[in-house]
């Protein structure tokens, strides 16, 4: 794959193919969360909820394997549709069923309308939508791989480190509605990649593993 395809294209699955080989287990944990947390609603019993919870946390090192196993047990009890997508991404390793949460959780949203309207042609929109969103949540964690962005060192010394003070609070609060101030701060700090700031101001919905926190926190 190369940059341009990446930018362009509207396939998730090849998008995925491509990042299980170059992006760490973390990010790949992380982007099936996201995956899951998309759909949400969809998620309603709370050992899907936990498992995603509890796959967040391991991710960063949180929580321990067996701790992981447990959530997966109980998510599998309740599997089934959407909660398949809980599921897979509290697997011992991530990167082997990431296709299989993106799959569920397509059918999800598209499911639900099309039992609401009876109407065929419904799944197909509803669809399409669902993988816009995916490939629009995988830029979201995984940015731009062909890119190796850098800030320099004033831009953290910045008022006594308080741009890493504020990615850290968005990460560890999932209070990513703060994101368009980090954009202004990191502004104010001396940061005038365009890149950087236009995701932090996006209108677009953030997910933990958003590679700008990473980007700013030193997480891979």
């Amino acid at each position: 794959m190369t940059e341009g395809e990446w930018e362009e294209t509207l396939d998730p699955s090849v998008m995925l193919a491509y990042v299980q080989n170059h992006v760490s287990e973390r990010k790949i944990r992380l982007l099936a969360c996201g995956c899951c947390r998309h759909i949400w609603e969809h998620l309603p019993d709370q050992r899907s909820r936990r498992a995603v919870e509890v796959a967040e946390r391991y991710a960063d090192q949180l929580a321990t394997p067996r701790e992981l196993g447990q959530a997966r047990g109980a998510a599998l009890v309740v599997a089934g549709g959407a909660a398949w997508a809980a599921y897979w991404a509290a697997n011992v390793k991530a990167s082997g069923p990431l296709l299989n949460v993106f799959e569920a959780a397509v059918a999800a949203p598209a499911r639900k309308a099309t039992q609401l309207t009876r109407r065929a042609h419904t799944w197909d929109i509803v669809q399409a939508e669902s993988v816009r969103e995916q490939v629009e949540l995988i830029r979201e964690v995984i940015g731009n791989p062909f890119r190796q962005l850098q800030l320099p060192p004033y831009v953290f010394a910045w008022q006594g480190g308080l741009i890493r003070q504020l990615a850290e609070a968005i990460y560890q609060e999932k209070a990513f509605e703060r994101m368009p101030l980090l954009g202004d701060a990191l502004e104010d700090a001396g940061c005038y990649d365009e890149y950087i700031l236009d995701h932090c101001r996006q209108g677009k919905s953030h997910v933990r593993g958003c590679w700008v926190l990473d980007l700013l926190l030193g997480k891979e």
